[in-house]
């Protein structure tokens, strides 16, 4: 079975890092981006992990809003409710916001 989430990160401008809870064991099959609030200056990456192995990352060009920027798959990594998925962005937007939609598949990790 795969689950969905939205996730608004309202700015991507100080590098943050934003962790999502899940309840069940499950991995990280997909990630897809939007921008919603104009990336200006610099690329940003978004690496998304379990805070010790990279599962992948998605990396924004500058750009308008409604680019699309789509998920490097790196590693199968099980999470679960005390392995969080961790978000971390890096790089030097100026400004910039985007919704990401978080594909999951629960039960196993193959």
């Amino acid at each position: 079975m795969r689950n969905q989430v939205a996730l608004e990160l309202n700015t991507l401008a100080g590098d943050p890092t934003i962790y999502v809870p899940v309840n069940h064991p499950c991995r990280l099959v997909d990630v897809t981006t939007v921008i919603i609030t104009a990336v200006t200056t610099n690329t940003v990456t978004l690496t998304l992990s379990d805070a010790s192995t990279t599962i992948g990352t998605v990396s924004i060009a500058a750009g308008a809003a409604a680019t699309i920027d789509t998920f490097t798959w790196a590693a199968n990594v099980e999470l679960n409710k005390t392995t969080p998925l961790r978000i971390v962005s890096s790089g030097t937007p100026g400004a910039g916001a985007v919704i990401m939609m978080l594909e999951f598949s629960e039960g196993h990790v193959a």
